[in-house]
């Protein structure tokens, strides 16, 4: 888990990992409208879509995300963003 309190910071450490790392996996959690554009491709949708060709995830869909990506991003007040994994 990664986070920090604002958007801007949890988006320039993850910026600063794919400068060292251009392959790392990590999801970013958090308002679409917030996150930095290139860090647009790692939002939960994005992942979901590129790797199902679809819009709207499914349940099992998004619990493989959560439990199989080695870094999740959000800031202070995302870690209490409410999901359900059945």
């Amino acid at each position: 888990m990664l986070t920090s309190y604002t958007h801007s910071a949890v988006d320039n450490i993850l910026l600063r990992l794919l400068d060292e790392d251009p392959q790392a996996a990590f999801l970013r959690l958090g308002s679409p409208d917030k996150v930095h554009g290139n860090i647009q491709p790692y939002t939960e949708r994005s992942l979901v879509q590129r790797q199902q060709q679809q819009e709207n995830p499914s349940v099992e869909q998004l619990r493989d995300l959560y439990e199989n990506t080695p870094i999740v991003a959000t800031t202070c007040l995302g870690i209490t963003q409410y999901v359900v994994v059945v």
